[in-house]
């Protein structure tokens, strides 16, 4: 469950578990730029379990009280189970401020 915003709209500390559908409830739906980053991450999350990873986390404005986040930041755990054949090349690509993976996946 995803706990309230604080006073500042920000979640309280701490890693926070949820589903997919969980963070389109609470985060991926109030407006349309909202909703084209949920589909951006929902496009990475698959290709993320495709290639064997098995914990995603979400962090930065998507997960605030922000109307109009300007992205998704996120990172994923790594382990030697993971086929980086069937992961996407840009997330694994920090050069361009990321811009391939802004592109890409919103």
């Amino acid at each position: 469950m995803i706990p309230n915003f604080n006073e500042e709209g920000l979640l309280p500390p701490g890693v926070h578990s949820a589903t997919l559908e969980e963070i389109k409830e609470r985060f991926g739906r109030e407006n349309s730029q909202r909703r084209m980053l949920f589909e951006g991450l929902t496009r990475a999350v698959r290709n993320l379990r495709e290639a064997g990873v098995k914990r995603v986390y979400i962090d930065g404005s998507f997960v605030t009280d922000e109307p109009f986040p300007k992205d998704v930041d996120g990172c994923w755990e790594a382990d030697a189970s993971i086929d980086l054949g069937k992961l996407d090349d840009v997330f694994l690509d920090f050069s361009d401020r990321r811009r391939r993976m802004k592109y890409r996946y919103g």
